[in-house]
C-alpha cells in the first residue's frame, strides 16, 4: 500500500520530486500505519472511505491534543486525499477537512483583493526587464505567486521541475 501511494503521488505530480511530493510521505506513511492498526485492509483497493474518514478524525484528535499543528493535520489529510485520488482514478473516497469533519478553517487567506490598479501595474512593467514584465503579467493574469510564475513553462501550463 505505501508503495503504491508514494507511486500515485509521484504520479500525480508529473512524475517529478517535487517539494509537494516530498512533503506528502509523511503524511502517507502515518496514513499507512493508522491503517495497519485500525483497518482490515491489506491492499490499497480495501481502504474505504470510513477508513480514510477514521484517519481524519485521528489527525484532528491530535491537533487538538497538541500533537500537530491544525495546518499540518490538514496538509496530510490533504496528501492521503490527493494519493488515493490519482492511485484510484476517482474522488470517492475524498474525505474535507472543514465540511465533513469540521476541522478549524484555514487561516491566512487572502478575502480582499490588494493588488495594485492596472494603471500602475502598466507603468511598472514598463521599467522592467523583459522576463520580470513576463511573470508578473502571469501573477496578475493568473494569481500565481512569484516563484509559481517564474517556474511556469508557458508551452504545457506546467511548472518546470526544481
Amino acid at each position: 500500500m505505501k508503495r503504491a501511494l508514494i507511486a500515485a503521488s509521484l504520479e500525480n505530480q508529473g512524475g517529478v520530486y517535487s517539494n509537494t511530493h516530498l512533503a506528502r510521505i509523511p503524511a502517507l506513511n502515518q496514513f499507512i500505519d493508522f491503517v495497519k492498526l485500525h483497518a482490515n485492509a491489506k491492499k490499497l483497493e480495501h481502504i474505504d472511505k470510513e477508513t480514510v474518514r477514521a484517519f481524519g478524525e485521528h489527525l484532528k484528535e491530535q491537533y487538538e491534543s497538541g500533537e500537530l499543528s491544525h495546518v499540518t493535520a490538514r496538509d496530510y489529510l490533504s496528501h492521503v486525499n490527493a494519493a488515493i485520488a490519482q492511485a484510484r482514478g476517482d474522488k470517492s473516497l475524498v474525505v474535507k477537512a472543514t465540511k465533513e469533519l469540521n476541522f478549524a478553517p484555514k487561516s491566512g487567506i487572502a478575502v480582499k483583493d490588494a493588488s495594485v490598479s492596472a494603471t500602475l501595474h502598466n507603468k511598472v512593467i514598463r521599467d522592467v526587464d523583459t522576463e520580470i514584465r513576463l511573470v508578473m503579467r502571469l501573477q496578475r493574469n493568473y494569481g500565481l505567486r512569484f516563484r509559481e510564475a517564474c517556474l511556469f513553462k508557458c508551452e504545457t501550463g506546467t511548472q518546470r521541475a526544481r
